[in-house]
This record gives structure tokens, C-alpha cells and sequence, in this order.
């Protein structure tokens, strides 16, 4: 099935461009939240919006750094967090838990905010034989313990350079050295142009280009579009 990929909206609405073009499963990275120029208030109904898309689409939702931040009321975690606005964010993350999630796996693709590392499955525990059951346990966790999902920051790692930085975290110069054995399409990190990363016979394709792109994917064949403003 096609996929059509785009990342970090933090309130945008250029989604809206996207889905009205192409037709297919659309995936959306996280970072719904936390815009430094799109007032609370429209960013919870750009929110909405896409949960309404999803109960009527082949839609899938993944969490992203900011989201899980608001989710777990944890102040000052991310750039652009609105402690005024936060408790309402937080009402309608959690009223709409139920269409999030953290990893989607299909076709040999592995889909995150920020990418997935076998130092941070080592260090949660997480055996996996197939991209299904590897996704399904990290979705598990997520449900089970949202905190094992933390910034695990320190005075050497400020940014996410860490391979103990977990799939809302991590930063692509680290998960090069530390990825999984499929091609992962992550967002989190902004680049002007997607960046693609080779390890081995596998790519890590980086969308986060402040929504000027989008992803298309079909089966092993992929190309990057770029969205009309």
C-alpha cells in the first residue's frame, strides 16, 4: 500500500495539502505541539483536526518529543512548551490516547519520531524477532510506562547524542552507529533538505524539514515531494 509520510507539524496545517493530493496510508511522525509562532489554541484544533482525519482515514498517529512531553506534564522538557496552555493540551492528548502511538512497522519500513537504537531496546528489555513484534513492544511499553521514554540527559548530552536516547530523542549522527535492521524514517532533527543515511543495505531517511516535505512510499520504492506553500 502507498504511504505518505510528513513530520513534526508543530501546529501546521499543511497536512491538509498532503492528504488532499495523494491517497494512501498517511503516517505522521509526532510534534503536533509546541509552535513558537501558532497560538495554543489553534494547534489543539490543528489537533483535533487530524483526529477526525483518522477515525475516517488510513491514518496512522505517532508521538513525538513535544507530545509526550505534554503527556506526561513534565514542564520545560521541550522548546516551545506553553505552561499556560499545557493543561488543556494534555486534556486532549490523553482523551485521545487511543489514537497514538509510538513506532508503526510495515514493508521493512519502521516508523518513529526520532528513530530506534538497539542500545536503548537493550536497556529496556526489548527482544524482538520480527518488525511487528518490535513495534507492538515498543507501543506496549509506551502504554505500560511512558517515562521509560524520558530524555535521558546529562552535561555530555544536552541534545540527544546519547545511544541511550530513546525513539523521541535520539539524533541521526548516533542512530547511524546504533540503528535496527530495517530502513527507519524518522523526523525530530531539522535539516533544510531530507537527509538520507546508508547503513549497510538499509536507509534512514530524516523528513524534519519544517513541513517543506513529505515522503511517498511504495513497498521498496520511495520518493521525497516537496509541498507547495
Amino acid at each position: 500500500m502507498k504511504k505518505i509520510i510528513c513530520s513534526d507539524l508543530h501546529g501546521r496545517t499543511l497536512w491538509k495539502k498532503i492528504v488532499a493530493k495523494e491517497k494512501g496510508k498517511v503516517i505522521i511522525l509526532g510534534d503536533y505541539f509546541d509552535s513558537f509562532d501558532i497560538h495554543s489554541n489553534l494547534q489543539i484544533q490543528n489537533f483535533l483536526d487530524i483526529i477526525e482525519f483518522k477515525k475516517n482515514n488510513d491514518c496512522i498517529l505517532l508521538v513525538g518529543n513535544h507530545d509526550w512531553n505534554q503527556y506526561v506534564s513534565l514542564p520545560g522538557e521541550s522548546s516551545g512548551y506553553d505552561a499556560i496552555m499545557a493543561p488543556q493540551i494534555r486534556e486532549v492528548l490523553v482523551a485521545n490516547k487511543e489514537h497514538l502511538q509510538a513506532a508503526y512497522y510495515e514493508d521493512g519500513w519502521l516508523f518513529t519520531h526520532a528513530g530506534v537504537s538497539t542500545f536503548w531496546l537493550e536497556n529496556n528489555g526489548i527482544e524482538w524477532k520480527t518488525g511487528e513484534e518490535l513495534a507492538d513492544k515498543i507501543n506496549k511499553l509506551f502504554l505500560e510506562n511512558p517515562l521509560a521514554f524520558a530524555f535521558n540527559g546529562s552535561r555530555k548530552d544536552v541534545s540527544g547524542t546519547s545511544p541511550q536516547q530513546g525513539p523521541f530523542w535520539i539524533r541521526p549522527e548516533t542512530l547511524i552507529n546504533y540503528t535496527v535492521p530495517f530502513n527507519q524514517v524518522i523526523g525530530h532533527t531539522v535539516h533544510k533538505e531530507p537527509q538520507i543515511l546508508k547503513v549497510k543495505n538499509k536507509n534512514i531517511i530524516c523528513l524534519d524539514t519544517c513541513n517543506n516535505h513529505y515522503l511517498i512510499i511504495n513497498k521498496d520504492k520511495w520518493e521525497v515531494e516537496k509541498i507547495d506553500q
